[in-house]
């Protein structure tokens, strides 16, 4: 099986065709400051990689999910309401995942999370020492309150009218089981 890989990173987009035992064909990287990224370039970028199996995305935060998920229209719908927990990473994400759709339209896109790694954590290694009503109203763990003081030092340091985070607050509580989480726009 061959895979193209697609890492979007605070400032950068690595893409890597990857084969059998992940033997490196092909690879391509790019500067994407901000949140957002060169949607043609990056098509073709991904276009001239080589013939692909699957795309695969590297995305911050997937919310509770566990494990890996297929890309499809409620799933996205899902990671755009996440963005106000990861406003640096998700927008381009998203936008890299929109690229590759057009790029390669006949693969199916599978959207990787890192917060996957955080979702088995045991609860000594996941919960802050917040009061148990706070943690249970707003659904903090640590994975969620290092991403929100990360947003605190880029809005310190490039100021809260950035685009990734003028437009975004959290919300006031934590979904229900009923509902995806979501941030709105102010």
């Amino acid at each position: 099986m061959r895979v193209v890989c697609v890492n979007t990173g605070s400032s950068s987009v690595k893409l890597r065709l990857l084969g059998a035992d992940d033997a490196i064909l092909g690879e391509h990287e790019t500067d994407a400051p901000g949140s957002d990224v060169d949607a043609e370039a990056l098509e073709r970028a991904i276009g001239d990689l080589g013939d692909a199996d699957a795309v695969v995305h590297r995305v911050v935060h997937g919310g509770e999910r566990g494990a890996a998920a297929r890309v499809d229209a409620a799933l996205l719908e899902e990671l755009r309401a996440l963005t106000p927990l990861a406003p640096l990473h998700q927008p381009k994400a998203l936008a890299a995942v929109a690229a590759a759709a057009r790029a390669r339209p006949q693969l199916p896109v599978v959207a990787c999370f890192d917060t996957a790694f955080h979702a088995g954590l045991p609860p000594e290694a996941a919960t802050y020492a917040l009061p148990a009503e706070w943690r249970e109203r707003f659904g903090l763990r640590q994975a969620m309150v290092d991403e929100r003081l990360r947003l605190r030092r880029y809005t310190r340091d490039h100021g809260d009218d950035a685009p990734e985070v003028r437009d975004w607050t959290l919300p006031d509580r934590p979904p229900t089981a009923e509902e995806p989480a979501r941030g709105h726009q102010a």
